[in-house]
């Protein structure tokens, strides 16, 4: 029998239903609190519907969507289930995300069931600090985490770099099972899964050491939802590593490796640990050390590569042919920053240049150099000159390091060559060009060159600041010379320039305790400087720019033109734990003297890793950390 609405024209009505899961008589909730992490669950919530058109025989099904197009905003349209987003909960955060499904076909008497389209969206745009922890407490009965008693040689309170932010990033899986063989169609079960990848940084950077303290893992949940819901497992593992390197001593370097965390619980190897966790007493977690080395030089191992390789003159077809351009990287980059002749008559043979849409190239110049080359790069037009430190070869596994250089012309990089080959170990280089169009050049250096004792505190009073010149001319380094001559450490060295009188500033910091970073006195760290006269080719004698300088963080030096700024970030109480103190000062050049010391910044948030850049018009640009923001700001102007 024929319904009156198929006699209309245009007419289609639809008959729809909408629902959300759970009901009222079903909870939405499920939670379990695990270790490190706290409270892990979720707070399931969807809603959905289905349309299908009498007269035309489309449905279309839609889960975590209103219906859309054709369907969207029908004439008569009874409000929707509310749509609530599902949640998931890890430690004190709540990340929201969004599941979405579409399906859509045609469903009549004579041409059966057909589907069209089937759509599934899962999206989630989360990574955020989850939580935080010191390492102590959760290492089984501390005994690991004694080994940070070892940075006392930097200045630092070991409990202040014990503290590990975890961040974590989420992925999501949905399983529908049902049964449709033999009819009718029987909806059996969803189990949904819920993936946590955590990924920890070490914070503060203590910039006088490379370091590297890492917590990493997962923790996977899977959900029943229907027939109900509950848990039905989580598994979780983490691993460990805290490691720092000073001048050649490696001296931590601990690997540990958490492993097999399952609910519900099963039976594990003679090696578990009962710990006393933040969440109670659980013994689910085996604590396997894995590295655990004590203090003395680091390990060459790179050295089985064999020897540093300099690449950077390798135009070959091979390189071209990779590069997909038919032109090496190394052409490539001579191309940056040409231009095509134009205009006028052009001689004979004159090949025009032609200009591609690289802004930038990627040009291997070294391979298998050393792990702490400390690269230091100024250009003077379309001139180069790169400083690195490499590993010498030497058989003294303290003293193994020198300075070596390169210099790209406009057309080619020169073959790597050391400013000074001989038994004392070199660090941190720094260089600028001055007025004259010479290279300047200071470093770290070891004072005698047959120390070989394996203390770190011992090799830091040894370490002196020394300089050399490149002279454009004879484009040759002079035989580097000590800026500083004394009993106790000096280093991290700074450059800048050239100044308007073609002039270059130099900075560096003292230590009388020999701290790494320095603390409240006796132990302060005390900034000196110098100037470099570009006429008389010669550094005047070094002076104090700013003296008692505790818990310094990071530094920073820029000048040009007649303005320079040296600008650092301090912990005020020096307590490193608590980050809302750090704060940023600085100190100004103008009329070839400097000002007085300054704070730039006084609010409740950590200010830390500042960075400043001076323009050839004088004006100066910080840029720092503020919190969780990347600020910069403009000439001072707050």
């Amino acid at each position: 029998l024929l319904a009156p609405f198929q006699f209309i024209p245009g007419n289609d009505p639809v008959l729809s239903f909408s629902m959300k899961f759970p009901d009222k008589d079903i909870p939405s909730k499920a939670f379990q609190n695990l270790p490190f992490l706290g409270k892990f669950g979720w707070n399931f919530a969807v809603g959905g519907g289905f349309e299908y058109a009498l007269n035309s025989g489309e449905w279309q099904a839609h889960l975590g969507i209103e219906p859309y197009g054709r369907r969207a905003g029908r004439r008569g349209e009874l409000p929707h289930s509310t749509l609530l987003k599902p949640k998931f909960f890890a430690g004190e955060k709540t990340i929201d995300f969004s599941a979405e499904g579409r399906a859509e076909g045609r469903a009549t008497q004579t041409g059966g069931i057909s589907i069209d389209q089937v759509g599934l969206d899962i999206s989630v745009n989360f990574e955020q600090q989850i939580f935080a922890f010191y390492l102590s407490d959760y290492v089984p009965g501390a005994q690991w985490a004694r080994c940070l008693d070892g940075l006392k040689y930097l200045g630092v309170d070991p409990n202040s770099v014990q503290r590990v932010n975890v961040y974590g990033e989420l992925g999501a899986g949905l399983s529908l099972n049902a049964q449709v063989n033999p009819p009718p169609v029987k909806y059996l079960d969803t189990t949904i899964s819920l993936t946590l990848g955590a990924r920890a940084s070490y914070e503060p950077d203590l910039k006088v050491a490379h370091g590297e303290i890492t917590v990493g893992g997962r923790v996977t949940g899977e959900f029943q939802v229907h027939p109900s819901l509950d848990f039905k497992s989580v598994v979780g593992s983490v691993y460990g590593k805290v490691s720092f390197t000073a001048l050649s001593f490696n001296f931590l370097n601990e690997e540990f490796v958490l492993l097999n965390y399952k609910w519900p619980s099963t039976s594990l190897s003679s090696f578990r640990v009962n710990s006393s966790l933040a969440s109670g007493s659980v013994s689910d977690w085996i604590w396997v050390p894995v590295v655990s080395e004590p203090t003395g030089p680091i390990r060459r191992d790179y050295l089985l590569d064999g020897p540093e390789r300099f690449v950077g003159g390798d135009s070959g077809a091979a390189l071209a042919a990779q590069s997909g351009t038919g032109l090496s990287p190394l052409e490539r980059f001579r191309r940056i920053g040409q231009k095509e002749q134009s205009g006028g008559i052009k001689p004979m043979g004159f090949t025009p240049v032609v200009l591609g849409s690289d802004s930038e190239v990627d040009l291997t110049v070294l391979e298998n150099v050393f792990p702490g080359s400390s690269l230091a790069l100024a250009a003077r037009g379309q001139e180069l000159m790169l400083l690195y430190v490499s590993d010498g070869g030497g058989s003294n596994a303290l003293q193994f390091t020198d300075i070596k250089w390169t210099r790209w012309d406009g057309t080619n990089w020169s073959t790597p060559a050391t400013i000074l080959a001989d038994t004392r170990a070199e660090f941190s280089p720094q260089v600028v060009y001055d007025g004259n169009g010479d290279a300047l050049a200071i470093w770290e250096r070891v004072a005698d060159p047959n120390f070989s004792q394996t203390n770190l505190a011992a090799m830091a009073a040894q370490m002196e600041i020394v300089w050399s010149r490149w002279n454009h001319t004879t484009r040759t380094w002079s035989v580097p010379a000590a800026l500083t001559a004394n009993s106790y450490l000096d280093h991290e060295p700074l450059l800048c320039g050239p100044m308007s009188n073609g002039d270059a500033l130099a900075v560096w910091t003292g230590n009388t305790a020999n701290l790494l970073m320095g603390t409240n006195a006796p132990g302060a760290d005390t900034t000196f400087w110098c100037r470099w006269s570009a006429t008389g080719g010669t550094w005047n004698v070094p002076q104090v720019l700013v003296g008692g300088v505790p818990y310094r963080l990071s530094q920073s030096l820029a000048g040009a033109t007649n303005r320079a700024v040296y600008a650092w970030t301090r912990d005020l109480d020096g307590v490193l734990t608590n980050a809302a103190d750090q704060e940023i000062f600085y100190i100004e050049y103008t009329n070839n003297a400097w000002g007085a010391v300054r704070q730039f910044t006084t609010n409740s948030v950590a200010d830390t890793n500042v960075r400043v850049a001076v323009a050839t018009n004088g004006v100066a640009t910080f840029i720092w950390q503020s919190g969780t923001n990347l600020v910069v700001d403009l000439n001072l102007s707050g």
